[in-house]
């Protein structure tokens, strides 16, 4: 944000506490902090039950907004946060196994992906499997791609192959 202007309140919460007060910000960052009074020619003036708080970034997230249901809804968000969660899970797994493979971390207490001595760990992650392939499923241009294949539409697959003078012969088969 560039630029300079003033934003005043009747309800700013400082270091000092809450008070009436006129913040100056200029290049996106908060050059002073004066009396209520004190804004100088045109203040941007809150209403009386708007709390301002100087510095403050804000990060919330919107979901289930009006009319963006079928990509911002509350289901679609879950189903985002649920499929990065697992695959963040998998990543960090292969990541120790790598770890170890390359002994940088010690062979002992290290489960491996889908796999463990005892065998809970292959049941939770399983779990989390299944999870990841209904979030999967109902992503709609998944269910496109199922609805094609269950219909007995199949894609068809181009295959160049090279043949020694740089010209390629192409063939065209159904994918199986």
């Amino acid at each position: 944000m560039s630029g300079a202007f003033v934003v005043r309140a009747r309800r700013v919460v400082l270091p000092d506490g809450e008070r009436p007060a006129a913040v100056h910000v200029s290049d996106g960052v908060v050059t002073a902090v004066t009396g209520f009074d004190a804004a100088g020619d045109s203040p941007v003036t809150l209403a009386g039950d708007e709390v301002l708080l100087p510095g403050l970034v804000d990060s919330h997230v919107h979901v289930n907004e009006p009319g963006r249901t079928e990509w911002e809804g509350f289901a679609s968000a879950t189903r985002a946060a649920a499929a990065g969660g697992v695959t963040t899970w998998f990543v960090v797994q292969a990541l120790f196994n790598l770890a170890v493979v390359l002994r940088l971390l010690p062979i002992a207490g290290v489960p491996l992906p889908l796999v463990s001595y005892g065998g809970s760990a292959l049941i939770g992650n399983l779990l989390a499997v299944g999870v990841l392939l209904s979030c999967a499923r109902r992503e709609p241009a998944a269910r496109s791609l199922l609805a094609a294949r269950h219909s007995g539409h199949r894609p068809r697959m181009t295959v160049t192959t090279g043949a020694g003078s740089g010209r390629g012969t192409r063939r065209s088969r159904s994918r199986a």
